[in-house]
């Protein structure tokens, strides 16, 4: 039941974003990593073991480093983050003793891990499959650069509007080597 409930709350979280328009900034996936990566850490607080809360923080700072990677680069650096968060999931329990994390929190947090990775990179596929168009989450993402930027170095960006709304489009200068 973990696994069912965890990825209908990736998916869940994955609608929010998208249709309160979360997730047109570049912020909203890497943020939900490092959200994600601090359960842990509260977790060892409960636990009471400031061991744990250490290791814990540690492992939580390593994410949240790849969040900021991401987020500054390419998501598909959070999609893989988010992926390996899930790996983590399964093997921490091997390698870090916390008290505080309940039974059924591995299997729940891999499940949303594999499914918000997996709507992540749903969304990256669509935005890069718009023909050079950068679509929220993704701004012009670094490695998709070469195909957004016009010879005048401005690069479209589309936004969703609300339903009945027209579409508006706008033109923002960036500073990349191509």
């Amino acid at each position: 039941m973990s696994y069912v409930i965890g990825i209908a709350l990736a998916a869940g979280v994955a609608l929010l974003g998208r249709y309160a328009g979360f997730d047109r900034d570049r912020a909203y996936y890497p943020t939900v990593l490092i959200v994600t990566a601090s359960y842990y850490v509260l977790f060892a607080v409960i636990s009471g073991s400031a061991h744990a809360v250490l290791l814990e923080s540690v492992v939580m700072a390593m994410f949240a480093i790849a969040a900021v990677a991401g987020f500054k680069s390419s998501g598909w650096i959070v999609v893989a983050a988010l992926a390996g968060h899930a790996v983590f999931d399964t093997l921490r329990g091997h390698a870090l003793e916390n008290s505080g994390v309940p039974i059924w929190w591995p299997a729940f947090c891999l499940a949303f891990d594999v499914g918000a990775a997996a709507c992540l990179a749903w969304v990256l596929r669509g935005a890069s499959a718009a023909n050079g168009v950068a679509l929220g989450v993704l701004g012009p993402a670094a490695d998709d650069v070469h195909t957004s930027v016009h010879q005048d170095g401005a690069v479209p960006l589309v936004g969703r509007q609300p339903r009945g709304q027209r579409a508006q489009c706008s033109v923002e200068r960036v500073s990349a080597s191509v």
